[in-house]
């Protein structure tokens, strides 16, 4: 692929997977391999998966339980709602909501290497993978669609009104997380404002937020990557994933 041709598409980062908030944070192995762990499901029905099921049950306390898998690499199907249950714009997903076919959407996730996961505690956020841009699924279509009958939220009890990303062929489950660190953060994401992330801020009780908090702070909402740093950004991903490829 030319590459001045994957730098000139969209790029949009959000933010996947099991975290502290719903339990601990996905596994980090030395050199760099992970295993993504998805969220549990809110809304089981007869449909829903377990972390059994999909061969996680060591990364978590209960196996039984269901599992909002989503992203999901099988077909690669992504899931989320364009408003929230009060009727107001889900900023989480506006940005990613901007993408069109061939543009990218990048999951990052936090994980934790054994120390850390014994203390229930995330190492950091990662970048795990990608969903190149086939086709963007508003809710009537989504529902329906044999290209999306394999996402969560179409196997939810009760689920109405979202929307689903579909990745191509391309698309792919990294096999090494690469890491989101304040070094790496400062070459390609800014503010809405255009500056750097506001490292060394303090929080509402005037403790100085670490590099970790300030980026959690920074992506709860998918956030674009600029054109003039889409470059770096990718260079980056490949240095980390050095047998990447995408065809076109």
């Amino acid at each position: 692929m030319n590459l001045r041709d994957l730098y000139s598409r969209q790029i949009a980062i959000i933010n996947v997977g099991m975290s502290t908030a719903y339990g601990i944070p996905g596994p980090l192995f030395k050199g760099g391999t992970f295993r993504f762990v998805p969220i549990p499901e809110s809304y089981p029905s007869s449909l829903t998966l377990t972390y059994a099921d999909l061969g996680l049950s060591k990364w978590v306390i209960d196996p039984q339980v269901g599992v909002h898998n989503d992203p999901e690499f099988d077909t690669m199907t992504y899931g989320d709602y364009k408003y929230r249950e009060d009727g107001t714009r889900n900023i989480r997903v506006s940005n990613a909501l901007k993408l069109r076919p061939k543009d990218f959407l990048f999951f990052f996730a936090s994980l934790a290497n054994k120390k850390y996961r014994r203390m229930g505690r995330a190492l950091g956020m990662f970048l795990i993978g990608f969903f190149e841009i086939r086709r963007v699924f508003a809710y009537d279509e989504a529902k329906i669609s044999t290209l999306t009958k394999k996402n969560a939220h179409r196997k939810r009890k009760n689920d109405s009104d979202y929307t689903i990303w579909k990745g191509t062929r391309n698309s792919v489950l990294f096999k090494y997380a690469v890491p989101i660190s304040k070094r790496n953060v400062d070459s390609y994401l800014r503010t809405s404002r255009g500056v750097h992330l506001p490292w060394g801020s303090e929080d509402k009780n005037g403790r100085t937020r670490t590099d970790l908090e300030v980026i959690n702070s920074a992506t709860r909402a998918s956030r674009l990557i600029q054109p003039e740093f889409r470059e770096l950004f990718w260079n980056y991903i490949i240095e980390n994933n050095p047998k990447l490829s995408i065809h076109q």
